[in-house]
């Protein structure tokens, strides 16, 4: 069969032998709409532009793109944040321009050993919990365990998980606690040959939050950006982050 139109959302994580099965049902006056976030492809094969999408579509003419730049739902503190992650990332996508502001949305804890670390972070989820709001925290595999067996006590409909990062994408909280973010790099890239991809993890780990981001490590340098302490573990050559220069379109 093909088909008069498809839409498709999450474009960017479809492999271009996807991408090309969908072209297959595309008859030769059928339209198609593609919805997605480039910076968020965390997985091996990703595209820099909307280009490289549409010509593995085999629909490289006679298109529009249409950008959405306007954050409604990360304040203003965590985006700009996240969007040196974006930059080092290399997709072609602007910068998010933040709606809205809130007070210490942002908000980095250097401790003195691992046993502060965890500390502080059961007292900084127990906190938000009271508050009944909603707690993600993602943390190294080596510690993840620990953290889920910490009894928790839940106010009114707030929650916690304790995640991989790995399964955060398309999720929110209203606080998120990120533990050792050059930590979880090293172990969920520890061969990396560029910085790609732990940028793209790094812009989705930050972008989860409605309300708090809490970052926890135990050097100031890992926590204004963990790339560059992962690039130092991995003795991968350090390069200046350009700044960004976010444009509506």
């Amino acid at each position: 069969k093909s088909w008069g139109h498809i839409a498709i959302d999450e474009t960017q994580d479809l492999s271009p032998m996807e991408l090309r099965v969908v072209s297959n049902r595309l008859a030769d006056n059928s339209s198609i709409s593609l919805t997605g976030d480039l910076a968020q492809a965390t997985g091996t094969f990703f595209y820099r532009s909307w280009e490289g999408i549409l010509e593995e579509l085999g629909r490289n003419s006679n298109f529009t793109v249409r950008e959405l730049t306007r954050s409604y739902r990360v304040p203003s503190s965590v985006i700009e944040y996240a969007n040196q992650f974006l930059v080092a990332s290399g997709i072609q996508v602007s910068g998010a321009i933040p709606f809205m502001d809130d007070v210490d949305s942002l908000n980095k804890v250097v401790a003195k050993s691992s046993g502060e670390l965890l500390k502080v972070a059961i007292e900084i989820a127990q906190e938000s919990l009271n508050a009944e709001q909603s707690v993600i925290v993602l943390a190294p595999e080596s510690i993840l365990d620990e953290i889920g067996r910490v009894v928790f006590l839940a106010q009114g409909k707030a929650q916690i998980r304790t995640m991989k990062p790995s399964e955060i994408k398309g999720l929110e909280s209203d606080v998120v606690v990120i533990i050792s973010p050059a930590q979880i790099l090293e172990e969920m890239y520890p061969d990396q040959a560029d910085i790609e991809r732990p940028a793209r993890m790094m812009y989705v780990m930050s972008t989860r939050s409605t309300r708090r981001l809490h970052i926890l490590g135990m050097q100031t340098d890992e926590l204004d950006d963990p790339l560059i302490s992962y690039r130092m573990s991995s003795k991968q050559a350090i390069q200046p982050i350009p700044e960004i220069n976010a444009q509506t379109t």
